[in-house]
């Protein structure tokens, strides 16, 4: 199985399309490692989308998800907002 890369996710279409093929590309997977490298940027709030579609692949076809590859500010935020330790990463106290 191929790395699918989300790369510079924002709240617009090209985020929100991004996502999109995400589901579409592996809604059918029957036991399969999801790869997944975030790159470039990621706006946090989508973590919740992101979150309910990885979700999804886990609980409807037993897949497995595992992140490749994430830049490290993304990785920080997202572990600041606790969406990562549902993925095995530590949790980050956010002093902002």
């Amino acid at each position: 199985m191929s790395v699918y890369r989300l790369v510079n996710v924002h709240n617009d279409l090209n985020g929100y399309n991004q996502l999109v093929r995400l589901y579409e590309e592996h809604k059918e997977d029957l036991f399969e490692t999801i790869e997944l490298e975030l790159a470039q940027w990621f706006d946090a709030n989508l973590s919740a989308v992101l979150g309910a579609i990885l979700d999804r692949f886990k609980d409807e076809g037993l897949n497995s998800v595992e992140f490749v590859s994430i830049m490290p500010g993304i990785q920080t935020v997202l572990q600041k907002n606790g969406f990562l330790a549902f993925y095995g990463y530590a949790q980050l106290y956010d002093t902002h």
